[in-house]
């Protein structure tokens, strides 16, 4: 944690204000970074920075806290919301700026969740998925689920390089109602020295040409990014990765 009394850090050209944590007073407006980088839903600029109103202490402030390094909110510039959140957080865009407060996610659990699993991770583990109600779920399931014949599925993430739970609304946002898809997974994969956080969809099949499509389809969402991989599940539960060939 880095804290700061006043100023801000341009690095990576993105403006962040730090906190004072833990009881500390808060006698001047200073901020927090979370360490991820946010955007802005106005106008997509990564200059945010996220504030508490000076009179929080630092009791208050903690919890919020907790839920920012975990990632979990979304930055919010509805007026009707802001009007009933006096005690949130408030962002604010340095590029464009419009601001707002912040909300806790619904991802609570499913942090827990990803967390206990991540302990035993190594580069050679198998993803773990979870359903849309954070419970575990192997791979046989999915494929039950998914499909009525003996045919392998294919698992398909929208997720790049995500390592919080903070962009996840916008993910199954995109899979519900751009995609068309109802049902949507949460898992864990090995990404080189890291835990990736993804969202994911199936398809009902095992086609190359179809797979290569729905992993060079997303990468709008992520910088322009095309997924690296995606899982192939036959009706043992066993599984395969497919690379993209992009």
């Amino acid at each position: 944690m880095i804290l700061m009394t006043d100023g801000y850090s341009n690095s990576d050209d993105t403006f962040h204000f730090y906190l004072k944590r833990d009881g500390w007073p808060l006698n001047d407006v200073v901020g927090y970074s979370p360490g991820i980088k946010l955007n802005c839903p106005k106008c997509n600029s990564d200059k945010i920075s996220i504030f508490f109103k000076p009179g929080f202490i630092g009791k208050e402030q903690t919890p919020w806290c907790n839920l920012i390094d975990d990632g979990n909110f979304s930055l919010c510039n509805d007026y009707e919301i802001i009007k009933k959140s006096n005690y949130n957080p408030n962002w604010n865009c340095k590029n464009c700026y419009d601001g707002g407060v912040i909300l806790k996610n619904i991802y609570g659990d499913l942090i827990k969740k990803f967390k206990e699993s991540k302990k035993n991770f190594t580069i050679h583990s198998k993803p773990v998925m979870f359903d849309e109600n954070f419970n575990k779920i192997p791979m046989k399931q999915i494929h039950e689920l998914e499909c009525n014949t003996d045919s392998p599925v294919a698992m398909i993430a929208v997720t790049r390089h995500q390592y919080h739970v903070y962009n996840f609304p916008k993910y199954v946002d995109y899979i519900k109602n751009q995609l068309g898809v109802d049902t949507i997974y949460y898992g864990l994969w090995t990404g080189g020295n890291r835990v990736e956080y993804d969202v994911l969809y199936v398809i009902p099949t095992n086609d190359h040409d179809i797979i290569q499509k729905h992993l060079n389809t997303h990468d709008f969402l992520n910088d322009g990014v095309s997924q690296k991989m995606a899982l192939v599940i036959s009706n043992d539960g066993t599984s395969e990765i497919i690379e993209n060939n992009n």
